[in-house]
């Protein structure tokens, strides 16, 4: 009975000290959509935390990096510090560097010279007094690999809902098993059923969930593409604040898309990327790389190319080039080959994305058809209404889908060996009496 008392006690303290880190996590969440989001010079006691959104303090700093500052005099600054400051060479926005030069005036610090690690120049422009907004006292990588893995292929689903669930089942479970009086066999009953019950629920809302975001997304950007496509050449056009210098389309795999510089990780995020290579359409080899996602976003299906699909690329000019594919082929992370320049005259195509299981690269080939010798090019592939629609629902929710059903039928028979458990408990129990 002392023993059952204590892990009570326990569990009653464990429980607390969550709600207490829940609350305090979300007090700080609205403050910083409601405030700090929006004001450079909102803090909590002075302390304002930031997450680093480019490379240029890579590798100390990576892109999703977690950073807090602290308000410290802008005379206590010295040489080494990561401060944070409004750099008006970005529009006034946030950025974070490393001072390395302090110049003093009176005893008091004048102004500093800052620059991003990863840079190869010092900023163009001192930081004063009036630009400083703080200094990073805390600082740590891991938020970036939890970032990795939320944009990597079902993300949420290992980050978000899994860890979610378990504690939900810990919560619940924890309760049953220490209230009430139930047969082994009812409790295993019980923990099963709410296991694979919110298992499948998670499957299911998962699923549900990417289909929609699908959506809004291929919506977003085929829409984006079209207004490119049918403006001037001297328009110019942006998707999430960057510049948008071209489109790619390809019926196969119905993906319809803007091209975006490659600044960082993130650009990944937001659409296909100019990755290396000249120009769009200019010879040499053009390439583009785009996410391993779901459904047809980006590039997650390129795997599915053969020789002789066709690729459409508008550049910049508003000039369509067609290209047709040539071979397609898996590289290491590490085989740079694929960035070579071929030097021929001709314009190539290379398009990357990485394998369903993260480990390897995707290549596809691609030659410009007007490039390609009569002997050289391959036949052009049609692509019927059958194509489109196998590729749309097949296998992208086949998977999900009777992992689910096959879930509910587990948690269905869980839940009736629960209540059997339970049915058997209170009978002895009233027999008893």
């Amino acid at each position: 009975m002392n023993g059952v008392r204590a892990l009570r006690a326990l569990w009653r303290l464990v429980t607390w000290l969550l709600l207490g880190a829940c609350l305090a996590c979300l007090a700080s969440a609205v403050w910083w959509v409601s405030v700090g989001k929006h004001d450079d010079g909102a803090d909590i006691a002075g302390y304002r935390p930031y997450v680093v959104a480019s490379g240029s303090m890579a590798p100390a700093f990576e892109v999703d990096s977690f950073v807090l500052t602290h308000d410290r005099p802008f005379d206590e600054v010295r040489k080494g510090d990561v401060i944070a400051f409004r750099a008006g060479g970005i529009g006034g926005r946030t950025a974070l560097h490393r001072v390395t030069h302090v110049e003093h005036a009176d005893g008091r610090v004048a102004w500093v010279t800052v620059k991003g690690d990863n840079n190869t120049h010092p900023d163009g422009v001192p930081v004063t007094r009036k630009e400083y907004l703080g200094t990073a006292v805390l600082h740590t990588n891991a938020t970036a690999v939890v970032m990795q893995q939320l944009h990597a292929p079902h993300g949420v689903l290992r980050v978000v809902v899994v860890p979610l669930a378990v504690v939900v089942l810990v919560w619940v479970g924890g309760r049953l098993l220490l209230s009430g009086r139930r047969t082994v066999v009812g409790r295993s009953a019980v923990v099963l059923a709410l296991t694979l019950g919110l298992l499948a629920s998670a499957t299911a809302s998962y699923a549900i969930y990417l289909d929609r975001k699908q959506d809004f997304v291929t919506t977003t950007l085929d829409g984006v593409a079209t207004r490119y496509e049918t403006t001037a050449a001297s328009s110019r056009l942006t998707l999430e604040s960057t510049s948008v210098n071209g489109t790619i389309d390809i019926p196969r795999i119905e993906v319809h898309s803007p091209i975006i510089e490659y600044v960082a990780a993130s650009s990944l995020n937001l659409a296909i990327t100019h990755y290396a290579g000249p120009a769009l359409n200019q010879p040499d080899n053009v390439v583009l790389a785009g996410h391993h996602a779901w459904g047809n976003l980006y590039f997650t299906r390129i795997d599915r190319l053969r020789a002789g699909d066709v690729i459409w690329v508008t550049d910049s000019a508003r000039r369509r080039v067609k290209y047709l594919v040539t071979g397609h082929r898996q590289v290491t992370p590490d085989d740079t080959s694929v960035l070579r320049q071929p030097k021929d005259g001709k314009r190539h195509l290379t398009l990357i994305s990485c394998t369903y299981d993260l480990r390897n690269r995707y290549i596809v080939d691609a030659v410009a058809a007007k490039d390609l010798a009569a002997d050289q090019a391959p036949a052009t592939r049609a692509v019927s209404p059958v194509d489109v629609a196998e590729a749309s629902i097949w296998p992208d929710y086949s998977l999900p889908a009777a992992v689910g059903l096959g879930m509910l039928g587990l948690g269905g028979g869980a839940a009736y060996l629960a209540a059997r458990g339970v049915r058997r408990t209170h009978s002895r129990g009233a027999s008893g009496d």
